[in-house]
């Protein structure tokens, strides 16, 4: 119970000392840009305000950003970690990876295709 206590106070200093999470975005890959982060409640399910989301990005490499933040939802109170969450560009995919626990790093495809040459060429 300590350690869930400690991790909850340690949410509450991140997210109290962080700028809104918004002020990093648009993130700009080659082909294509991500405009915001979505983050949904893992206790309610509901949409958090992007008000409420709080963190950095960093550019690791070319096609590779790391978010931290951490999101406070008001439906219910809870704060959702998001640590080390990577949002990634590989031959025009988006996808995200994270790390959870027991099950180790999981990948979320953003876009199913790749875009074609008129498609990058006009950023559709």
């Amino acid at each position: 119970m300590e350690e869930l206590e400690n991790k909850l106070m340690f949410a509450k200093i991140f997210f109290d000392s962080n700028e809104h999470i918004s002020s990093y975005f648009p993130l700009r890959f080659k082909i294509n840009t991500v405009n915001q982060y979505n983050c949904t409640c893992v206790k309610c399910s509901e949409l958090i305000d992007q008000n409420f989301v709080k963190g950095s990005v960093n550019k690791k490499i070319e096609n590779v950003y790391e978010l931290n933040a951490v999101a406070h939802c008001q439906s219910c109170g809870v704060f959702n970690i998001h640590d080390a969450i990577r949002i990634r560009e590989d031959d025009g995919i988006l996808s995200k990876q994270f790390y959870m626990e027991g099950q180790g790093w999981v990948k979320q495809i953003f876009e199913s295709s790749k875009k074609g040459f008129l498609e990058r060429l006009f950023k559709i």
